[in-house]
């Protein structure tokens, strides 16, 4: 499990633009080819995460690698937009900071085509404070997208997952040691997640998990008891009445004609 950064990590947003840009470049930098049309490549790091109000900003970069194929081909940078996705994630203050106009015939790779930046705040079921830095980081990685029209058919909007494509964390809040980058898979975050969401009802839900102090089952268990003990006493106390009037019957019988009456205990 990683130690969580604390007072150890201070966000300067100078410092931040700084490293993302180098060390961005140099972790996409023996990167010859994508898997996606489009031909680009995303850089994700996050800036800071406050774990109070959940809230956290982040950066993306998005980088040519090779030539766009399919129905990419002639697509211009400038067109495109990027969608978020994420289970867990609310996304706000979607802004553009950098849109290169270069023609796309350029060769030259990585080379950055567009940079944004956002906020995102986790959803509150999440107990953030409970979660490792390892848990975060799938946490907060999105599906990244790439839009744009379709050049035989202006009408038409094309799309292209990034997510194999995607290197994150070379810097910033959720960055290792050595700076080195996370490819995460779309069934792996997928995975973790679910892992993430069991994990957070085990400590959310009283009662579900004995992980933790099972409220709701104590709560439960001691109306049970309640229950019980109050049917429990009723039954005995009528079969002492019953008992009772049993002998009471006994001796109204056996004193008919007597002189000399039983003793009733």
């Amino acid at each position: 499990m990683s130690l969580r950064p604390d007072t150890q990590y201070a966000f300067e947003e100078g410092q931040f633009n700084a490293t993302t840009t180098s060390t961005c470049e140099n972790a996409l930098g023996g990167l010859k080819s994508v898997s996606n049309p489009s031909g680009i490549a995303a850089c994700f790091n996050v800036a800071f995460l406050n774990e109070e109000t959940s809230i956290f900003g982040a950066d993306v970069k998005l980088y040519y690698v090779s030539q766009a194929n399919g129905e990419f081909t002639n697509t211009k940078w400038e067109d495109f937009n990027i969608k978020l996705g994420s289970r867990l994630i609310e996304f706000s203050g979607m802004n553009r900071v950098f849109q290169n106009t270069t023609s796309n015939s350029t060769t030259g790779s990585p080379y950055l085509v567009m940079q944004w930046r956002y906020s995102g705040r986790v959803n509150e079921i999440i107990p953030l404070k409970k979660l490792s830095l390892e848990e975060h980081r799938y946490l907060l990685a999105p599906n990244i997208s790439i839009i744009t029209k379709s050049p035989s058919q202006p009408n038409t909007i094309i799309d292209a997952s990034l997510a194999p494509d995607t290197l994150s964390y070379t810097t910033g809040y959720l960055a290792n040691d050595a700076n080195s980058p996370y490819n995460m898979t779309t069934s792996e975050v997928k995975t973790q997640l679910t892992n993430i969401l069991i994990a957070t009802l085990e400590f959310e839900v009283p009662g579900i998990g004995l992980g933790i102090f099972p409220t709701g089952l104590v709560i439960t268990s001691v109306w049970t008891g309640l229950f019980l003990a109050i049917v429990g006493y009723g039954t005995f106390e009528r079969k002492q009445y019953r008992s009772f009037h049993e002998r009471r019957l006994k001796y109204a019988t056996s004193t008919r004609g007597y002189g000399n009456r039983p003793v009733v205990s």
